[in-house]
């Protein structure tokens, strides 16, 4: 149960999650077992269980942890979208341009902070250590990296992907993820792209909003001992999912032209 908070720290309610298996799920037959010892239909049970999502802690740690800042966020955007209000109402000075300076000011603070608490869950999820989430120029139909972890500034400063180009560019043109190990793949596109051995797992992954990409997730490691197993990336598509939804709460809060 997550409370969610004023910005004067009273908790007006609580999202509620679950529920969720928080440890190893045991095979069919031991649980037909059990059902068997409370006299109840095995198949019953089995298939109860089978609908209950299993997770690490980790990743529901992650999941509730991106709600609580989901839920802040929203709130405390409407409080200032309120007060940006109340005092054009007492003033009236302030022009509709100066009023939308002042909400594109906030969404991008907003915005800036959700994706880097996103792109952290999504890289302590992994047990990744560099990673990135870059967002859509619409108007010149390019990434450029907005939040990122581990990666030296000059080239987040300098990083231009076209749409369709790059490995980046091809995950957001196509809305596809790329898993890629090493410099293996069976995609042919993909293939001649890999320059860079010291990379032992990837993961890429377009991000949505209203169903139109507006940037992509980069994820990847250089240590042999991180694998990305399926249960994690499921769980950091899931955290992308939870993203979208904040997205599209500040687009309904605080208009904006575009996510960036």
């Amino acid at each position: 149960a997550v409370p969610i908070r004023t910005d004067d720290n009273h908790t007006i309610g609580y999202l509620v999650i679950g529920p969720v298996i928080l440890n190893k799920r045991l095979e069919s037959e031991q649980y037909r077992e059990i059902a068997k010892s409370l006299s109840m239909d095995p198949q019953i049970l089995v298939d109860a269980i089978n609908g209950v999502r299993t997770m690490s802690f980790v990743g529901i740690k992650s999941i509730l942890d991106l709600l609580d800042e989901v839920a802040r966020y929203t709130i405390h955007l409407k409080s200032q979208k309120a007060e940006i209000s109340k005092i054009q109402f007492k003033t009236k000075v302030l022009s509709k341009e100066i009023n939308k300076e002042a909400q594109d000011l906030l969404s991008s603070i907003y915005m800036d902070e959700l994706l880097m608490a996103f792109l952290d869950m999504a890289l302590k999820m992994t047990k990744t250590e560099c990673g990135s989430v870059m967002v859509l120029n619409k108007n010149k139909g390019e990434l450029t990296i907005k939040v990122s972890r581990g990666i030296e500034k000059n080239v987040v400063e300098k990083t231009r992907v076209k749409l369709g180009e790059g490995i980046s560019g091809i995950a957001a043109q196509d809305n596809a993820t790329i898993v890629i190990h090493g410099t293996e793949t069976t995609n042919n596109r993909i293939r001649p792209l890999l320059k860079r051995p010291d990379i032992k797992h990837s993961f890429i992954t377009p991000l949505a909003s209203q169903d139109k990409i507006f940037g992509v997730l980069n994820l990847h490691t250089k240590s042999d001992d991180t694998s990305l197993p399926d249960d994690s990336l499921e769980a950091v598509n899931m955290l992308s999912t939870l993203t979208s939804v904040a997205i599209n709460s500040l687009q309904q809060t605080i208009p904006m032209a575009n996510p960036q």
